[in-house]
């Protein structure tokens, strides 16, 4: 199946997540060697799965049934060794997309009606929501030293936000197709996202597209 990487934030360990739920493994980059290999049930429902800090948690998204007949989603701190669960937090939908903060004090949780919930990492409280589009919240990437995330959507909009006050700072149109991944770049000068049809756009915050492949 797929395999997802994470890198830890020193990138001394990598997480492989495959997509097929047969497992979530650990490994050292400095020598290759597999630190830990988590299997359960559960991850054939997995969604989503990314280190936290120096690599001894992760935090994963798991779908399930819920007691109405829809979808819910389990989101889980795992100790990253063992696997054992130190927190768990239900969200009453599937999710679409996730990702964790530059200080790791944050997870960024993007929904199926185009919202996004803000959590505090340390314990998954709930921190604030967002009403960010008006479809499906595909992508998100955290800004590597402002207090502001990039959302894509399949609404075929990217927006650009400042998550403490809500305040949108960037509206760029004319995606062609599904996003498939957005970045920022490591000065946070430049967005990049590449769509369902391998277009890779960049643009500069500023408000002006600089590029196109």
């Amino acid at each position: 199946g797929m395999i997802d990487l994470c890198f830890n934030r020193s990138g001394d360990k990598i997480l492989l997540f495959r997509r097929d739920g047969s497992a979530l493994e650990v490994f050292s980059t400095t020598d290759g060697a597999k630190l830990s290999k988590i299997r359960t049930p559960d991850l054939q429902r997995a969604s989503h799965a990314l280190f936290v800090g120096d690599g001894e948690e992760i935090v994963i998204a798991i779908g399930r049934p819920s007691a109405t007949g829809g979808e819910e989603t389990v989101v889980l701190k795992l100790d990253a060794e063992s696997g054992r669960p130190h927190e768990e937090l239900v969200i009453e939908q599937g999710i679409t997309s996730m990702a964790i903060s530059p200080d790791d004090s944050g997870v960024a949780i993007g929904l199926p009606d185009g919202s996004v919930v803000f959590l505090r990492a340390e314990e998954l409280g709930f921190q604030k929501h967002l009403r960010a589009h008006d479809d499906a919240v595909s992508m998100l990437a955290y800004h590597p030293h402002q207090p502001h995330i990039a959302t894509a959507s399949t609404d075929l909009s990217v927006k650009v936000w400042d998550y403490e006050t809500g305040e949108l700072l960037n509206h760029y149109l004319g995606i062609s197709s599904r996003p498939n991944d957005l970045e920022f770049s490591p000065s946070g000068e430049l967005l990049a996202l590449i769509d369902n049809g391998e277009s890779v756009r960049i643009w500069k915050l500023a408000d002006t597209r600089v590029g196109e492949f």
